[in-house]
């Protein structure tokens, strides 16, 4: 299910400098206006077996993750980027 909305998409720049350090930059836009409900509908024909596969670019990353979980669904989680707020997620519901 693809829906629209009227925010840009997000963004990331990504700096590396000459020792291979690098820093990036993240514009949420868009992938930042994932709501429970969407998750919930997008979710409706999914089950057991299934398979989900996540970064931590959109909002409600938990909730997807709990509501995938419950479905009996296989998940896969990417936590790029990096925020504290991953601590705080049903992690060892991750397969």
């Amino acid at each position: 299910m693809i829906k629209t909305c009227p925010d840009q998409t997000g963004h990331a720049f990504i700096q590396v400098a000459s020792n291979g350090q690098n820093s990036i930059i993240v514009y949420g836009g868009a992938n930042k206006k994932i709501t429970v409900d969407y998750i919930t509908e997008v979710f409706a024909s999914f089950g057991k077996g299934d398979m989900l596969h996540l970064q931590n670019e959109i909002s409600c990353t938990h909730k997807a993750i709990d509501i995938a979980s419950n479905k009996g669904m296989s998940i896969v989680f990417n936590p790029s980027p990096f925020t504290q707020e991953i601590l705080n997620m049903p992690l060892e519901k991750l397969d």
